[in-house]
């Protein structure tokens, strides 16, 4: 019978060597699966995948229309502003936010049928632009943060979208990618100077929004918003559009 000497076998310094690397290759493995349970990084449109498994197939990525309140902090240099706003979306018409305003009036924003309408209780005259683009220049509006998402799988963007998946939420990324070159044609050039980064998160188990931070191209948080409410694809009359 054949005694395999341990002592003898251990002191071996080519044994040693083989046994700590293969010890540390364990090792990190367990610590790499563990994260992976508790973080999974997704990349491109597997998001919807995500949503759809969990039956969300009428999901954020792809509503028609929604109602949402939320509380917006604008972050300046000189000051921090938070209001409390309601927004309405239809996206064959378009959107309507509304808010108080400093002065306790009630001011609304309304980007419908190619036109925008700023309109404040306490004044006498509306201000009308007709035609306005209103595709990427509201970064408030979660709307805006979804097409470029959207866009981002269809042709060349200022922005690279990417997903997280973690244990209750899912991290949406749009990271401005556009900062670097010398000039920027895409459709989101209008904002690419003014953010560097799009952060929303949404509810894991319901596809909801929970926040959505906009920084700008300081890379510092300038607008915050935590959704109180967010009805997807609600029934809307268009005379909510209506000025």
């Amino acid at each position: 019978m054949h005694v395999i000497n341990i002592k003898k076998l251990l002191n071996n310094k080519l044994t040693m060597l083989i046994f700590s690397i293969v010890s540390i290759v364990i090792l990190l493995s367990i610590i790499i699966y563990t994260l992976s349970m508790k973080s999974n990084i997704l990349r491109g449109t597997k998001i919807g995948d995500i949503l759809g498994r969990l039956g969300q197939n009428n999901n954020i990525l792809n509503m028609e229309s929604y109602y949402a309140e939320f509380e917006v902090t604008i972050i300046s240099n000189k000051n921090t502003n938070t209001y409390f706003m309601k927004e309405w979306y239809k996206k064959s018409v378009g959107n309507r936010i509304e808010w108080i305003d400093s002065e306790k009036s009630k001011t609304y924003l309304v980007v419908a049928n190619d036109k925008m309408v700023i309109k404040n209780n306490n004044q006498k005259n509306t201000m009308i632009t007709a035609p306005y683009l209103t595709s990427y220049t509201n970064v408030i509006s979660i709307t805006t943060f979804i097409n470029i998402y959207n866009e981002n799988f269809k042709k060349p963007c200022c922005f690279n979208a990417n997903s997280y998946e973690k244990v209750n939420d899912i991290n949406m990324i749009l990271d401005n990618i556009c900062r670097m070159r010398e000039s920027c044609d895409c459709n989101e050039a209008q904002i690419v100077k003014m953010v560097s980064k799009m952060e929303l998160k949404l509810n894991k188990n319901t596809g909801i929004p929970i926040t959505y931070i906009v920084y700008d191209n300081d890379k510092k948080e300038s607008i915050s918003i935590v959704y109180n409410k967010f009805d997807i694809n609600t029934d809307i009359p268009n005379s909510t559009f209506e000025v």
